[in-house]
C-alpha cells in the first residue's frame, strides 16, 4: 500500500525529533494512519506496524498507552503482537484490549483466566465471547469484583449450577445479590431463596419481579398434595395469636406452618427475617389484618429491637397483596429451595 509523499516527509521529520511531545505525536500519526484501512495491509505489514507503534508506545507515558490500546481493542486486524504486548502493561492499558479486543485467540484468553493476574481476570469477565468452559473457570476463581463484572455481562448465559454458586457467593451481599436481580435469565426458585438475605429494598425488587411472571411458564414442581388440606385443618388469625398470647411458639409454629401450605424449616425462616419483609408477604397472602400482623410481629420473635418492630409495622401496607399472593404460590412450588437458600450473616 502507498501513502501520499507529503505524509511520509512529516512522519520522517516527527521521527527526527527527539521529545517527548513529538514522540507523542508520531505514535498518533502512525496510529491514524493505521486505523484509516486496517484491512488493506498484508499480514507482513500489520506486524511492521505493531513493531512501530510498540516502540513509539513504550518511550510515552501511561496515558498514550492506554489511548492506543483503546484505539486498537476493537480492530480484528490490529498487530497481534502489540495486542499481547498491551495486554500484559499496567492495568489500565491492559482493561481495554482484554475486555475487548478479537485480536486474543482463545489460547490467549485461556491463559488470562487461569494465570492472569487478578486485573487482567477482571478485565476478561467483561468479554461478550467467553466460552462455557472460561466462564466456569472464572467462577471457580471469582473474587467479588469478579462476580460482579459476570453478572453484569448479559453477553454470557449461565447454567443452573453456576447461578446456584452465583447466588450463594451473593449471599449478604448487596451488590452482587442487585446484579443478580438485574439478570433476565435468574432461575425463579432462585430468586425467591434470595428473598431471605436481601435487604429490604431487593425484597421489594424480588415481590415485584413476582408480580410480572406468567406463572403458567414457570418450569417450577406442583404445590405439595398436602398443602391445601393442611390449610383446611390449620386455625385462623386469631387462634394463631391466642397460641402466641398463651407462649406456645411450638403450637403457634405448627400452625402457622399448615395455614401457610409451607415446611417447618421455611416458616422458621419466615418468623426470622429481621425486616419482617417475609412476613408480611404471608400475612397479606393469607389476608390477615394489620392487627394480626402487628401482634405476630411483637410476640413471634423477642429478639427484634424496638426500632426495628417499628419499622416492619410500617411497611405491611406497602406489600400489595396480588404480588403477595402471587409469591406465596411461587413460595409452596420451590419449599426446598426456600428452605435451603443461603442464610444471612450474623450482624456484628
Amino acid at each position: 500500500m502507498s501513502y501520499p509523499k507529503d505524509r511520509l516527509v512529516h512522519l520522517v521529520a516527527l521521527a527526527g525529533e527527539g521529545s517527548s511531545e513529538k514522540r507523542r505525536a508520531l505514535l498518533d500519526e502512525v496510529t491514524a494512519l493505521f486505523l484509516e484501512r486496517p484491512d488493506a495491509y498484508s499480514d507482513a505489514e500489520r506486524e511492521q506496524f505493531g513493531v512501530i507503534l510498540g516502540r513509539l508506545a513504550r518511550g510515552t507515558g501511561l496515558e498514550e498507552r492506554k489511548h492506543l490500546s483503546e484505539c486498537l481493542a476493537a480492530v480484528a486486524q490490529a498487530p497481534r503482537a502489540l495486542i499481547l504486548e498491551l495486554a500484559n502493561d499496567a492495568p489500565a492499558v491492559a482493561y481495554p484490549v482484554i475486555s475487548r479486543s478479537p485480536a486474543l485467540n482463545e489460547v490467549d484468553i485461556a491463559a488470562y483466566a487461569t494465570t492472569g493476574t487478578p486485573e487482567q481476570k477482571l478485565a476478561l469477565c467483561e468479554r461478550a465471547d467467553l466460552g462455557p468452559e472460561i466462564v466456569e473457570t472464572l467462577i471457580e476463581n471469582a473474587n467479588e469484583r469478579m462476580v460482579e463484572a459476570l453478572l453484569k455481562n448479559t453477553a454470557l448465559g449461565f447454567g443452573r449450577s453456576q447461578f446456584e454458586r452465583l447466588v450463594r457467593r451473593a449471599s449478604g451481599r448487596k451488590r452482587l445479590q442487585r446484579a443478580l436481580l438485574a439478570r433476565g435469565d435468574l432461575p425463579v426458585d432462585l430468586m425467591n431463596g434470595m428473598f431471605f438475605t436481601a435487604p429490604g429494598e431487593l425484597k421489594m425488587k424480588i415481590l415485584g419481579r413476582n408480580a410480572g411472571l406468567d406463572e403458567s411458564t414457570l418450569d417450577l414442581p406442583p404445590p405439595a398434595e398436602r398443602a391445601e388440606a393442611a390449610q383446611e385443618d390449620a386455625p385462623d388469625e386469631g387462634g394463631l395469636v391466642r397460641l402466641l398470647r398463651k407462649g406456645d411458639r411450638d403450637g403457634f409454629l405448627a400452625a402457622f406452618t399448615r395455614l401457610a401450605g409451607l415446611d417447618g424449616r421455611t416458616t422458621r425462616r419466615i418468623l426470622s427475617d429481621r425486616g419482617g419483609e417475609a412476613l408480611a408477604v404471608v400475612c397479606r397472602a393469607l389476608h390477615f389484618d394489620r392487627a394480626t400482623f402487628s401482634s405476630i410481629v411483637l410476640l413471634a420473635n423477642a429478639a427484634r429491637k424496638q426500632d426495628e418492630t417499628d419499622g416492619i409495622l410500617d411497611l405491611y401496607e406497602r406489600v400489595p397483596v396480588e404480588a403477595a399472593e402471587r409469591t406465596m404460590r411461587i413460595w409452596r412450588r420451590c419449599r426446598e429451595i426456600l428452605a435451603d437458600a443461603p442464610s444471612a450473616p450474623r450482624a456484628a
